[in-house]
């Protein structure tokens, strides 16, 4: 236990040194919802649950936890608080380009709000709804994406496309959650937990970025849906085959 506890330790302040170092925001984001559906895991099903008894005392113990990580964040340069700072204005920089874009994106699907304007004809249509004054912000003449997963699902395929996406989305996390409960190796808990929360992670991320649009991370993500409904659909054989012995070549059927 102690060797998986220093594996899982190891990659985790390797995790969080990239994503801290880097600067991504939308890696930020990801990272503070990470952060709540852990505190909610450790109140339920976790380690800090079986040991304090209690959902109030392993939420009040995990929030504890994470106010002296902001606190020390506060202690970073102050370049990166800038840079976190900035995830919440909408008035300049990328941001502002943002919401351009997403204002666009809003108006292409109000265009065709059942079906959208076609799958893989962002790039092809959004002159057509771009705002006069784009190229006053920096916005580029030919924005290939809505820098938003769910905004492009919207405009392209409309809510047809949209609710079944979202549906999607549902019933894999409800069955996760049912599959969470029934772990009994905590080790195990541990390990689907993460592939279900970075999975969360990533769709929020990617609420305000263009992962899944690439052909690396887009892999990465659903390499882990796939691991995740693997994991839950279990790796026993099925009770009902049986092995029946293969007849004799050389015995004449009866």
């Amino acid at each position: 236990i102690l060797f998986d506890a220093a594996i899982y330790f190891s990659l985790f302040l390797l995790g969080m040194y990239h994503i801290i170092d880097g600067e991504t925001r939308g890696a930020w984001l990801g990272l503070m919802a990470l952060g709540g559906v852990t505190v909610w895991f450790e109140s339920t099903h976790g380690w800090m649950r079986q040991k304090l008894g209690s959902f109030g005392k392993a939420a009040t113990a995990w929030f504890l936890v994470l106010a002296v990580l902001a606190a020390a964040f506060t202690f970073s340069p102050q370049r990166k608080i800038d840079a976190f700072r900035s995830i919440f204005q909408t008035h300049k920089g990328t941001n502002l380009i943002r919401v351009y874009i997403w204002w666009t994106s809003m108006r292409m699907w109000a265009d065709k709000p059942v079906v959208g304007q076609g799958i893989g004809t962002y790039q092809l249509t959004y002159p057509a709804f771009r705002p006069d004054r784009y190229n006053r912000i920096g916005m580029s003449h030919n924005t290939r994406h809505a820098h938003s997963e769910e905004m492009e699902i919207l405009s392209e395929q409309g809510l047809l496309g949209f609710s079944a996406w979202l549906a999607l989305m549902a019933i894999f996390f409800y069955c996760s959650l049912k599959k969470i409960k029934t772990i009994l190796d905590m080790r195990d808990r541990y390990l689907y937990f993460g592939l279900v929360g970075g999975l969360i992670a990533g769709l929020v991320h990617d609420s305000i970025n263009v992962n899944l649009r690439w052909t690396s991370s887009a892999s990465v993500f659903w390499f882990l849906m796939a691991l995740v409904i693997r994991y839950a659909a279990g790796f026993d054989s099925d009770p009902g085959r049986k092995n029946h012995p293969k007849p004799d070549s050389a015995e004449s059927p009866a």
